[in-house]
């Protein structure tokens, strides 16, 4: 359901305005709440904390640039989602 969310967020409101054709982007997710009974979330807003051109000097997070098969994905793909 977060990546969903994340890129019908991206799609609609971050890429059609971004001038780059390969980016490092954090996201910040609020959620909230929704039934106390079981503690069921739902996401309130979605905001860009960071956006960055892609490359070595990017810091990379979730993803390792020493990591033989992160490296991998980073450069050619394809498109890999992680939370933390």
């Amino acid at each position: 359901m977060i990546e969903n969310k994340l890129e019908e967020f991206f799609y609609s409101r971050v890429q059609k305005t971004l001038k780059m054709n390969h980016a490092v982007i954090d996201f910040a997710i609020v959620t909230e709440i929704e039934d106390a009974r079981t503690m069921k979330e739902v996401i309130k807003d979605i905001f860009v904390i960071e956006l960055n051109s892609f490359g070595f000097r990017t810091g990379s997070n979730l993803f390792d640039w020493d990591n033989e098969d992160d490296y991998h994905q980073m450069v050619n793909g394809p498109y890999s989602f992680r939370v933390q």
